[in-house]
Protein backbone atom coordinates (compact mmCIF):
# COMPACT_ATOMS: atom_id res chain seq x y z
CA UNK A 1 0.00 0.00 0.00
CA UNK A 2 2.58 2.69 0.88
CA UNK A 3 3.65 2.30 -3.07
CA UNK A 4 0.38 2.67 -4.29
CA UNK A 5 0.86 -0.85 -5.90
CA UNK A 6 -2.79 -2.73 -5.89
CA UNK A 7 -2.74 -6.37 -4.51
CA UNK A 8 -2.39 -9.29 -7.00
CA UNK A 9 -2.21 -13.31 -6.47
CA UNK A 10 0.67 -13.83 -8.16
CA UNK A 11 2.72 -11.37 -6.05
CA UNK A 12 0.64 -13.04 -2.99
CA UNK A 13 1.74 -16.79 -4.05
CA UNK A 14 5.29 -15.46 -4.70
CA UNK A 15 5.12 -14.01 -0.98
CA UNK A 16 3.79 -17.66 0.45
CA UNK A 17 6.50 -19.37 -1.91
CA UNK A 18 3.38 -20.97 -3.29
CA UNK A 19 4.84 -22.71 -7.18
CA UNK A 20 2.74 -25.07 -7.69
CA UNK A 21 2.88 -26.73 -10.84
CA UNK A 22 -0.54 -28.72 -10.55
CA UNK A 23 -2.04 -24.97 -10.50
CA UNK A 24 -4.49 -24.33 -13.61
CA UNK A 25 -3.20 -21.58 -15.25
CA UNK A 26 -3.02 -19.54 -18.41
CA UNK A 27 0.23 -19.33 -20.40
CA UNK A 28 0.21 -15.85 -20.01
CA UNK A 29 0.15 -16.50 -16.05
CA UNK A 30 2.48 -19.37 -15.89
CA UNK A 31 4.54 -17.04 -17.46
CA UNK A 32 4.27 -14.30 -15.17
CA UNK A 33 4.48 -16.59 -12.07
CA UNK A 34 7.94 -17.97 -13.10
CA UNK A 35 9.17 -14.87 -14.19
CA UNK A 36 8.42 -13.36 -10.85
CA UNK A 37 10.00 -16.76 -9.18
CA UNK A 38 12.93 -15.81 -11.37
CA UNK A 39 13.33 -12.37 -10.15
CA UNK A 40 12.88 -13.39 -6.34
CA UNK A 41 15.59 -15.94 -6.22
CA UNK A 42 18.03 -13.53 -8.11
CA UNK A 43 19.68 -10.84 -6.00
CA UNK A 44 19.94 -8.37 -8.50
CA UNK A 45 19.14 -4.51 -8.31
CA UNK A 46 16.27 -4.18 -9.50
CA UNK A 47 16.31 -2.58 -12.76
CA UNK A 48 18.61 -5.55 -13.50
CA UNK A 49 15.98 -8.00 -12.78
CA UNK A 50 13.59 -5.79 -14.91
CA UNK A 51 15.48 -6.60 -17.60
CA UNK A 52 15.95 -10.09 -17.07
CA UNK A 53 12.49 -10.54 -16.11
CA UNK A 54 10.31 -7.99 -16.80
CA UNK A 55 9.16 -4.80 -15.06
CA UNK A 56 6.12 -6.47 -13.14
CA UNK A 57 8.12 -9.55 -11.76
CA UNK A 58 11.25 -7.28 -10.79
CA UNK A 59 8.80 -4.50 -8.93
CA UNK A 60 6.91 -7.71 -7.37
CA UNK A 61 9.80 -9.25 -6.24
CA UNK A 62 11.24 -6.29 -4.66
CA UNK A 63 7.60 -5.56 -3.32
CA UNK A 64 7.67 -9.21 -1.44
CA UNK A 65 11.27 -8.77 -0.27
CA UNK A 66 9.93 -5.77 1.53
CA UNK A 67 7.09 -7.58 3.18
CA UNK A 68 9.63 -10.19 4.05
CA UNK A 69 11.13 -7.22 6.08
CA UNK A 70 13.95 -5.90 3.23
CA UNK A 71 14.46 -2.42 2.53
CA UNK A 72 11.81 -1.37 0.05
CA UNK A 73 14.40 0.28 -2.54
CA UNK A 74 14.21 4.02 -3.10
CA UNK A 75 12.18 4.98 -6.60
CA UNK A 76 11.42 1.54 -7.00
CA UNK A 77 9.29 1.91 -9.97
CA UNK A 78 11.41 4.48 -11.90
CA UNK A 79 14.45 1.77 -11.76
CA UNK A 80 11.96 -1.02 -12.94
CA UNK A 81 11.05 0.94 -15.87
CA UNK A 82 14.58 2.04 -16.43
CA UNK A 83 15.55 -1.80 -16.73
CA UNK A 84 13.17 -2.70 -18.64
CA UNK A 85 12.93 0.34 -21.35
CA UNK A 86 16.60 -0.37 -21.84
CA UNK A 87 17.99 -1.73 -25.07
CA UNK A 88 20.98 -3.98 -25.74
CA UNK A 89 22.69 -1.84 -27.42
CA UNK A 90 24.71 -4.23 -29.93
CA UNK A 91 22.90 -6.47 -32.43
CA UNK A 92 24.27 -9.89 -34.22
CA UNK A 93 25.38 -8.15 -37.25
CA UNK A 94 27.47 -5.98 -35.41
CA UNK A 95 29.38 -9.07 -33.85
CA UNK A 96 29.58 -10.49 -37.37
CA UNK A 97 31.24 -7.61 -38.59
CA UNK A 98 33.72 -8.14 -36.02
CA UNK A 99 34.40 -11.61 -37.49
CA UNK A 100 32.40 -13.31 -34.65
CA UNK A 101 30.97 -17.20 -36.77
CA UNK A 102 27.28 -17.19 -36.14
CA UNK A 103 25.72 -20.12 -34.19
CA UNK A 104 26.11 -20.93 -30.87
CA UNK A 105 29.55 -18.86 -30.55
CA UNK A 106 27.10 -15.96 -31.43
CA UNK A 107 25.11 -16.29 -28.97
CA UNK A 108 27.66 -17.15 -26.63
CA UNK A 109 29.00 -13.66 -27.53
CA UNK A 110 25.85 -11.74 -27.71
CA UNK A 111 24.77 -13.31 -23.99
CA UNK A 112 28.93 -12.47 -22.06
CA UNK A 113 27.92 -8.90 -23.96
CA UNK A 114 24.89 -8.68 -22.53
CA UNK A 115 26.14 -9.43 -19.38
CA UNK A 116 28.54 -7.14 -19.25
CA UNK A 117 26.16 -4.35 -20.06
CA UNK A 118 24.04 -5.00 -17.14
CA UNK A 119 26.64 -5.35 -15.01
CA UNK A 120 28.02 -1.57 -16.01
CA UNK A 121 24.16 -0.74 -14.65
CA UNK A 122 23.26 -0.29 -18.97
CA UNK A 123 26.18 2.17 -18.81
CA UNK A 124 28.24 1.03 -21.79
CA UNK A 125 27.89 1.63 -25.55
CA UNK A 126 27.96 -0.14 -27.96
CA UNK A 127 31.49 1.09 -28.82
CA UNK A 128 32.48 -0.30 -25.53
CA UNK A 129 30.82 -3.50 -25.58
CA UNK A 130 32.69 -4.12 -29.25
CA UNK A 131 35.75 -2.85 -27.77
CA UNK A 132 35.37 -5.57 -24.76
CA UNK A 133 34.45 -8.00 -27.01
CA UNK A 134 38.39 -7.52 -28.57
CA UNK A 135 39.81 -7.20 -25.40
Amino acid sequence: RAVGAAPGWPRRAGFLGAWAADWRLSRAEARRLAALRAALESAEPVAAAAQRHGADAARDAALIRAAQGAALPPSLEAEALRGAEAAFPVRAADLAARGVAGGPAMGAALAALREKWIASDFALDRAALLDALEG
